[in-house]
């Protein structure tokens, strides 16, 4: 068993921002296509609702960005807070393969 003392900040912030940016992007292609589903059928019903299915397609871009943004501070958050917490009880065991 090994253990994990301290954390690279910036490693675990630039990581976790790229997970949150892909799983934004998936998010937003979800958002989006639930999005012009509902602005179509509103068009159909006859309301006034046919912008959304334009409007939705831009969670396309806004999601990635604000989910990385807000994934690569909250990971360097959370890494800087688990080096502090690794000095007083040591870290977390693992057991790597040879």
């Amino acid at each position: 068993m090994k253990k994990v003392n301290r954390l690279g900040v910036l490693s675990v912030a630039k990581f976790q921002g790229m997970m949150m940016a892909l799983m934004g992007l998936l998010f937003g292609i979800i958002g989006g296509g639930m999005s012009s589903l509902l602005g179509g059928l509103a068009a159909q019903s006859g309301a006034d609702l046919g912008f959304m299915g334009s409007a939705g397609w831009l969670l396309v871009l806004i999601l990635p960005i604000l989910y990385g943004v807000m994934g690569f501070i909250m990971g360097a958050i959370g890494a800087f807070f688990y080096n502090i917490v690794a000095k007083v009880v040591g870290g977390i065991e693992i057991d790597l393969i040879d």
